[in-house]
């Protein structure tokens, strides 16, 4: 008989140093970018499942440092966590 023994933890999740560059509106170039993001992990073991970046307001190089808008918790095994 085997036995596999898996702990169960919280794991909350931080995402950190965010950039794009190049962003362009090739319909309308002279349009005012406003960039965000957004980052959800659609689990049933999420405690908390969705964290957003705050806008940056017309910049065609955004940079976060953190993302600290909500977050996200997952509770279960470290297994598990990267089969997601």
């Amino acid at each position: 008989m085997k036995v596999n023994l898996a702990e169960i933890w919280d794991f909350n999740l931080e995402f950190m140093d965010w950039k794009t560059t190049s962003l362009a509106n090739e319909d309308n170039p002279d349009a005012t970018i406003n960039s965000y993001i957004v980052i959800t992990m659609d689990t049933k073991k999420n405690i908390g499942s969705t964290i957003q970046s705050e806008v940056i307001k017309n910049s065609l190089l955004p940079y976060w440092a953190k993302l600290t808008n909500g977050r996200i918790l997952f509770r279960g095994t470290y297994h598990e966590l990267k089969q997601q």
